[in-house]
């Protein structure tokens, strides 16, 4: 009597091949294979998502601070010419530092300049802060760095903005703002829409 061995090698290979798999199986294979990579990179661009939320904030809030700070420091709150930490101390000073800046222009306008820039570094740090009209004040912010870095380096040297990182801070808003969609959404709301729209297209 011949028993049949289905253990052997060559029935083994025949179950095993693929092609002798039924549509049905070979099917569900396929979508379990494509489910899985949709829920992977859906994963991924959930953490890229929060990554960028945080990083967003965080450059929203050190600009913003840095801005009403250096209106602290100018307008004395931060303590006299001469302490620790402290650039001007009084607003005379920073009109001093203003004409130093911009010694091509006028004395006249010199005074005028220096209230200009106090009151937008005021309104763009609260911008910031808050995240209100949160795009603008990126721009703004980026502008107005880049021409404080080069005024400091046609009157102070080039070293004078890279030592106090004026040329990074310019390039931070700029990131910003080109990251920056929708100041009305909730946070991560734009990101989640793109996702579900990408997450569609992968399906």
């Amino acid at each position: 009597m011949c028993f049949h061995d289905s253990h052997q090698p060559g029935n083994r290979e025949k179950r095993m091949n693929p092609v002798n798999l039924g549509p049905d199986r070979l099917l569900a294979g396929e979508r379990a294979a494509s489910m899985g990579q949709f829920n992977a990179g859906r994963a991924h661009r959930r953490v890229m998502s929060r990554s960028q939320e945080f990083s967003s904030l965080f450059l929203r809030i050190a600009l913003g601070t840095s801005f009403l700070s250096a209106v602290a420091d100018r307008l004395g709150l931060w303590g006299g010419f001469g302490q620790p930490n402290v650039s001007w101390g009084s607003f005379a000073r920073f009109v001093a530092y203003t004409a130093t800046l911009n010694w091509f222009l006028p004395k006249a306008m010199i005074p005028a300049l220096a209230i200009i820039a106090t009151c937008a570094e005021v309104l763009l740090g609260l911008c910031l802060i808050v995240g209100w009209q949160t795009r603008v004040a990126a721009w703004g912010a980026g502008i107005l760095l880049t021409t404080f870095a080069i005024t400091m380096a046609a009157a102070l040297g080039f070293k004078a903005p890279l030592d106090f990182s004026v040329f990074s801070a310019a390039g931070g808003a700029f990131l910003l703002a080109s990251c920056w969609k929708l100041d009305s959404a909730p946070p991560g709301c734009g990101a989640r829409a793109q996702e579900s729209r990408e997450s569609i297209g992968d399906f």
